[in-house]
């Protein structure tokens, strides 16, 4: 009966942080994101910024100020690059919609009904019936996007702004962050008794080394992708195709979206407009790639972070479903934290 009791209230006690947590995750994180993202830039700088204090003796607070500045200064300037590319890029292929689908979209659907229609006469008007149809659909789909481009190009455009403001927080706070770490990290621990200190310093230290190893694992899958986007596309002989697997590779870091997003779609239409071997290659790539990925990526980074491939898969997957885009990375960091903590004995949740 004791050990029953037991297990009932561990269990309760668990599923209440577990439900803490899910609420912090999908409810509060969303809202704190600039400080999160804050704090993380100014751990992950931290040891750099030490690294070169020690060797060189400047001062602290300068390094900091100086490596940060840098920092943004050349993210700022990669983001804005491909904004304002992707901005500019959308805008001329919403004017050319039209031109486009009439010129080479409809003769290709054109031509591809005739080559079913010879092949298969018996259903000819079946398939006249579904490519008219289909046709149709394409064509009110490009008249809608060329005509809303400026309301759509409108609205990304508010949205940046508010990622501008998103923007202008996380370098604050960060600032904030490596200038006082010390201070903010002291008052957070004086709030806590001993046994809670030592889980939270414990955490925070494996928090570092675990950022560290699934930047290097996820540096690893991006790479790996791009070498295969190069070869891939340079083989089909797309124009541009060194940025453009460059371009993609980022993209793949999306599990929503992926190569997926931007291959299939790609593959598709150059077989409907009658490029058949280059839609052909095209899909074939993507399935390549996803092959490559989704066999590589639970053990790269179950090997980098500690974690066994499957449960990787299991938190990547639940991660996904509960919180989206954010879950499927923050889920597998924190159960790897919570293992190394557990294999540390600080807390006790795994035999």
């Amino acid at each position: 009966m004791e050990k029953r009791k037991k297990f009932i209230i561990n269990f309760m006690y668990y599923g209440i942080l577990a439900g803490f947590g899910y609420a912090v995750l999908k409810y509060i994180l969303p809202v704190l994101a600039p400080f999160f993202l804050g704090l993380t830039i100014a751990l992950l700088l931290k040891p750099l910024i030490m690294k070169i204090h020690r060797k060189t003796g400047i001062s602290r607070k300068f390094l900091s100020a100086l490596i940060l500045i840098l920092f943004y200064i050349i993210l700022f300037t990669v983001l804005a690059y491909l904004g304002v590319s992707l901005f500019f890029e959308t805008r001329e292929l919403a004017y050319r919609l039209p031109d486009l689908y009439k010129n080479e979209i409809e003769p290709g659907l054109i031509g591809t009904v005739d080559r079913l229609v010879a092949s298969f006469p018996a259903v000819e008007p079946v398939i006249r019936d579904f490519i008219e149809g289909l046709a149709n659909s394409l064509g009110e789909i490009v008249r809608f996007i060329s005509s809303n481009a400026l309301n759509m190009l409108s609205s990304v455009a508010a949205r940046v702004s508010l990622f501008f403001i998103k923007f202008l927080f996380m370098i604050i706070s960060s600032f904030f962050f490596i200038f006082d770490n010390e201070k903010i990290y002291s008052f957070i621990l004086r709030q806590m008794s001993e046994n809670m200190k030592n889980i939270i310093t414990r955490a925070k230290e494996n928090l570092k080394n675990v950022l560290s190893s699934y930047t290097k694992a996820y540096l690893m899958l991006i790479s790996l992708t791009f070498v295969e986007l190069s070869a891939g596309l340079s083989l089909l002989r797309i124009r541009n195709a060194i940025p453009l697997a460059f371009i993609i590779a980022i993209i793949d870091i999306l599990p929503i979206l992926g190569t997926g997003g931007v291959l299939i779609p790609w593959g598709l239409i150059a077989i409907a407009i009658g490029r058949t071997g280059l839609g052909l290659g095209i899909l074939l790539l993507y399935l390549v790639i996803t092959v490559v990925r989704q066999s590589l990526e639970p053990k790269i980074v179950g090997d980098q972070i500690g974690l066994h491939p499957i449960v990787i898969l299991l938190c990547i997957f639940i991660g996904g479903r509960l919180f989206g885009v954010l879950g499927i990375f923050l889920i597998p960091i924190a159960m790897t934290i919570i293992k190394k903590l557990n294999d540390e004995k600080v807390i006790h949740v795994f035999r």
